[in-house]
């Protein structure tokens, strides 16, 4: 098990028992916060710019032309681990509405910036537990829920008409059984004390819903969150007290960072961060063997047979 980092400029980052929680700081400006040190320059990281009209219906063929799988600093072959999570993606329009700042590809769209957190978090999963987390789909829904982590999850999930084994046709033209659902947005419930949450799973459903929160920090919670959909579960001190001890991906254990590096950049936190959103390591005592154990429910389900025919075909 390995070492890494977490979360925003802005942001104080606790998480509950599924969700991760960041406060931002009140009073930061852009041009205070919003930004990292590259050869002592302060570069913006997140100049909005609206890369897509809003969508009001799923769209199995957004981006077709967008998707050029970047590159990262730590990048996999999650096809070429024993156990592959097939994903299917779904952007709502505002957060396609934004472009991501990245230190080795530059400014990402956000479909692109979403795969590259992914590939980075599969890298840890590969590393750790031969677990690949493979996206076989892209898809949208239109957000017309409150900003609570439940109900945008629930309703993007009713909109795709999402369940765990369903078949979804891939750009390649391959069906796909698709084993989680990773739903992104830009905006989610806050907290009484100003925060937000960042990430928040469903177990059950096999799904979990992200926002955006830096570069630095992003990979780490779909490493959370898909942590959660393999039983592993948060450590606090009155719970699992050793994960809550240790550099654990599941740790809220509460860490002052002044400076972080990442990818080779020096990335200015000022805050305490969670050691949930500074490490990729899983705790020997509860969440590693958790995660060996549970990660098997995800083997064996891929397809290559369309779906059954539905409806006038």
């Amino acid at each position: 098990m390995v070492s890494k980092k977490l979360l925003a400029p802005l942001c104080l980052l606790t998480l509950l028992v599924v969700p991760i929680i960041i406060n931002i700081n009140e009073g930061s400006s852009e041009s205070e916060a919003d930004y990292i040190i590259i050869d002592g320059q302060r570069v913006h990281v997140y100049p909005p710019e609206l890369i897509a009209q809003p969508l009001t219906s799923p769209n199995q063929t957004l981006a077709e032309s967008l998707t050029v799988n970047p590159t990262a600093t730590l990048v996999g072959s999650p096809e070429d681990a024993t156990i592959q999570i097939n994903i299917l993606l779904a952007f709502d329009e505002e957060y396609l509405a934004y472009y991501y700042y990245t230190p080795n590809n530059g400014i990402l769209n956000g479909v692109l910036y979403a795969e590259l957190q992914l590939k980075r978090a599969s890298y840890w999963f590969e590393k750790v537990f031969d677990v690949g987390l493979v996206v076989v789909g892209i898809t949208t829904w239109h957000c017309d829920s409150p900003p609570s982590a439940v109900q945008r999850l629930s309703e993007a999930r009713k909109e795709i008409g999402y369940y765990r084994g369903m078949t979804w046709r891939g750009q390649d033209g391959v069906y796909h059984i698709v084993e989680a659902l990773v739903v992104y947005t830009t905006e989610l419930d806050t907290t009484p004390w100003g925060g937000f949450i960042a990430g928040w799973a469903e177990n059950e459903t096999s799904s979990f819903i992200l926002r955006p929160v830096n570069y630095w920090s992003d990979d780490n919670i779909p490493e959370h969150e898909m942590s959660h959909l393999m039983n592993a579960e948060d450590g606090w001190e009155s719970v699992h007290y050793w994960c809550y001890q240790s550099k654990c991906i599941m740790s809220m254990k509460l860490k002052t960072i002044t400076t972080w590096e990442e990818d080779g950049v020096i990335w200015e936190v000022n805050n305490k961060v969670p050691h949930a959103g500074l490490y990729n390591e899983w705790c020997e005592d509860w969440c590693y063997p958790t995660i060996n154990i549970w990660k098997w429910r995800y083997f064996g389900n891929e397809s290559p047979l369309p779906p059954p025919c539905v409806g006038g075909c």
